[in-house]
């Protein structure tokens, strides 16, 4: 019995204390020439793959909308750019649709480096996104659109799971005396 109320209380311990599980976001695409924008700007024709993804903190449902404090890593590869959350730093934010899709806000979210010469890279949650190397004047811009991957589960539903799994082993343990 006390290895029951142990675990009760473990689980109601991590239900309390557990935060959200983070959200994966795909997002996939193609560079296109476009007017002022060429693609062999950044190694690309016109037509090739863009690929990237966004792991956002789950919670954004409360006021549907995704901001660059949610935002808890990101990788992108535009041709020969490819930035992450360790040379870049977010700046924007995404309405939140309520299948979680995510649509154009505000601009969307910029990523931008450091120095005067640096690359942003804009990804609208509409349907496009662009590279911008802001000391040469060289645009790049593509469609694509972001895809929900899946939520990552966070260590307190896996411990939920286990202290399950464990009391019910528990529990046919003491009533198979």
């Amino acid at each position: 019995m006390r290895l029951i109320r142990t675990l009760a209380a473990c689980a109601a311990l991590a239900m309390s204390a557990g935060a959200n599980a983070d959200v994966v976001y795909d997002f996939n695409g193609t560079c296109a020439d476009f007017l002022w924008s060429r693609c062999s700007y950044i190694g690309l024709s016109d037509g090739d793959a863009v690929s990237g993804t966004l792991t956002v903190q789950d919670g954004f449902e409360a006021d549907w909308r995704l901001d660059d404090s949610e935002v808890v890593a990101f990788s992108y590869q535009f041709g020969s750019v490819n930035i992450d959350d360790t040379t870049h730093v977010a700046n924007g934010a995404y309405g939140v649709n309520p299948d979680l899709s995510l649509f154009w806000l505000a601009g969307g979210m910029k990523f931008s480096g450091p120095g005067p010469d640096a690359l942003t890279v804009t990804v609208f949650g509409l349907d496009g996104w662009m590279v911008d190397e802001l000391g040469r004047s060289r645009t790049a811009v593509g469609r694509g659109e972001y895809s929900l991957r899946a939520a990552v589960p966070e260590p307190a539903t896996v411990a939920l799971l286990g202290l399950g799994l464990a009391g019910i082993g528990a529990s046919r343990k003491l009533h198979g005396r």
